[in-house]
């Protein structure tokens, strides 16, 4: 006798994160070992699969969020300020790790085009590019901090920016102590040679589209 067991014909879906799809309890072995349904004849069976593919034209998309990574502080003591300051030249903390991914703080004088007075824009980066791919973005929640030296409440600034595999891997520009900040020393916000920068990484995500 040759009988045939056709499982559901529902619509499957294959992608990077589903590669595989099964039928639970296919068959109940009562059934299967019954030679008289013919299933199993002489200890041989055999198993078919009908496959009719049908072309997937959307997208999906993947989205991870960790708040508070580990390790999520980066404390930048900045040493020759005075004279980065005279340069107007760029500087960029060493290489820091946060979720896999590498970053470095940068540091940029800035002068202000109708007083020419210069203050400081800082800029988390990411700098290993080759995390970013087309179809791989990261969302960041940063926290930057200038440690007060006198034991008074910290200035700090939250920014959140979009990283992608575009030309730009770091946050827009964004000023975050002006020239009269950087002279104010009555508030312990004035920042000189041997300053103390931090950045905090409050909440990551990281998101991935596929075909």
């Amino acid at each position: 006798m040759d009988e045939r067991f056709r499982a559901d014909g529902n619509i499957r879906c294959f992608h990077e994160m589903k590669a595989e799809w099964g039928v639970p309890q296919l068959l109940s072995l009562d059934v299967f070992d019954d030679v008289s349904k013919g299933y199993l004849v002489d200890d041989c069976c055999i198993f078919g699969a009908e496959v009719f593919v049908i072309k997937h034209t959307g997208r999906m998309g993947c989205l991870s969020m960790v708040k508070k990574p580990p390790k999520n502080v980066y404390a930048w003591r900045i040493e020759n300020l005075s004279a980065l300051l005279k340069s107007k030249s760029s500087k960029f903390s060493k290489a820091f790790t946060v979720q896999g991914i590498v970053w470095k703080l940068l540091l940029t004088p800035k002068e202000d085009s109708i007083s020419k007075e210069v203050g400081l824009d800082v800029y988390p980066c990411i700098a290993d590019n080759r995390y970013l791919t087309s179809n791989r973005k990261v969302h960041s929640e940063c926290v930057l901090r200038v440690k007060n030296q006198l034991d008074i409440k910290n200035r700090e600034y939250t920014v959140r920016h979009r990283f992608g595999s575009g030309p730009h891997h770091v946050y827009d520009c964004y000023t975050m102590l002006s020239s009269k900040d950087l002279r104010d020393s009555s508030a312990g916000s004035e920042l000189k040679d041997g300053s103390t920068l931090e950045g905090e990484t409050v909440v990551m995500c990281t998101t991935m589209s596929f075909s």
